[in-house]
């Protein structure tokens, strides 16, 4: 047996302690338990968003304004709506995205997306799939995967942008 004196068997059972609290708090992710969805923001937080390219149309920042290119049927306050509804938006982040590969796996995107921010050389771009019930949504940028409910998808993008012709 180890002869030490008291404050070194203290540390001993310090550190021994925060070693076992370290591997229990781990111990859940390496067990293959569920892996927790969490809510992040669609676009990157407190990013400035110069224009949105959307199928037929593109929605650019003009001072403190929106303007469409080309002409849609929605006035300045809708355009505005739209855009702070794309920088507030939160998705479900999916940590494990084998299930958003096998769901689009084949499948093409219904609607592609991509957003300039300022101070960033290249757009983000996002690929949304439609499913039943989620849509899935496919961050290029970052390379991760998130999931929203198929009755928000609206809220992005709302029936005018959509009834352009190609």
């Amino acid at each position: 047996m180890l002869r030490l004196s008291r404050q070194a068997w203290n540390n001993v059972l310090i550190f021994s302690m925060l070693i076992m609290i370290m591997l229990f708090n781990g111990l859940h992710k390496k067990l293959g338990g569920e892996a927790v969805e969490t809510k992040v923001s669609l676009l990157p937080e407190n990013s400035l968003l110069l224009t949105l390219k959307l199928q037929h149309t593109q929605v650019e920042r003009i001072g403190q304004s929106w303007r469409a290119n080309p002409i849609v049927a929605m006035d300045e306050s809708q355009l505005t709506q739209l855009m702070n509804t794309w920088l507030s938006y939160s998705a479900l982040l999916q940590p494990l995205a084998e299930e958003a590969k096998v769901m689009t796996q084949g499948k093409m995107p219904e609607h592609y997306v991509v957003a300039t921010l300022a101070g960033k050389d290249d757009g983000a771009v996002y690929a949304f799939y439609p499913q039943l019930e989620w849509v899935w949504v496919h961050d290029q940028s970052l390379k991760r995967w998130l999931k929203m409910p198929i009755d928000e998808l609206e809220l992005l993008f709302p029936a005018p942008l959509l009834k352009l012709s190609p």
